[in-house]
């Protein structure tokens, strides 16, 4: 009898192990699926399929990772034109050891932690301002959180891509780097304004208006956080330098 129960006491803590790892793969699979759709269909996807607060937390994950690579392509790309003009300019005998000391004395710990830090911003931002101008314009909708989060999360599927898709290009070019970039800044406005047309159930009007507003928001406080965190950026790549 004891020998049963212990078999059975055995079993029943397994079936948790089981289930989490069959929750997990589930989970990243209709991540995957969701990508494949939406990159097919943008604005069909957001009307018409529901996303998960779970797998939209794994979508919004990726963000910040995707930004501290894009910046970690920027330095990288920073430092070597800065080290083809040094050596042209004062015929260095060994950029290439150069540039590993440059690259080793950044605090890529702290670059990633601004990196998720401005991400968060970024997203309270699209996802707050949007109710608070809401309720300015006297939004009568009741407003569901959890559809919002969900639906603004997708709005950031572009922008990781695109951030991925700079670092891969700034190993190739500094100026490549800016165009996905670029084009990331622009792109999220069409699924911002598709989310909150969707979302607040508003006239074209008035969804055009707090879109509008909520960008004029975000990029003034976007301004001076960049302008902040490059001007570090650049001091801390021209003291290594310089060093």
């Amino acid at each position: 009898m004891a020998e049963f129960y212990n078999e059975s006491l055995e079993q029943e803590t397994q079936i948790p192990t089981t289930t989490t790892q069959s929750d997990v793969i589930y989970l990243f699979k209709n991540v995957w699926e969701y990508l494949l759709t939406f990159i097919n269909a943008p604005i069909a996807t957001i009307r018409n399929e529901d996303l998960d607060t779970k797998e939209a937390a794994i979508i919004l994950g990726f963000l910040p990772f995707s930004l501290f690579l894009s910046m970690w392509s920027l330095m990288r790309s920073i430092i070597n034109a800065m080290m083809r003009f040094g050596s042209e300019l004062f015929e260095t005998s060994s950029p290439a050891q150069m540039r590993s000391e440059a690259l080793a004395e950044i605090g890529w710990g702290g670059i990633f932690f601004n990196g998720l830090l401005t991400s968060i911003v970024w997203f309270a931002l699209i996802m707050f301002v949007p109710l608070a101008m809401a309720r300015i314009f006297k939004n009568t909708q009741p407003v569901d959180t959890k559809k919002l989060f969900s639906q603004m999360v997708v709005t950031t599927i572009p922008v990781t891509l695109l951030l991925l898709l700079a670092a891969v290009l700034g190993f190739l070019s500094l100026w490549l780097w800016f165009v996905p970039v670029a084009v990331s800044l622009v792109f999220p406005l069409v699924l911002h304004f598709v989310v909150v047309r969707n979302t607040f159930r508003e006239r074209l009007d008035k969804a055009l208006y707090i879109t509008f507003g909520t960008q004029v928001v975000i990029a003034v406080i976007a301004g001076f956080w960049l302008n902040a965190q490059m001007n570090n950026l650049f001091a801390d790549i021209m003291g290594i330098l310089l060093w």
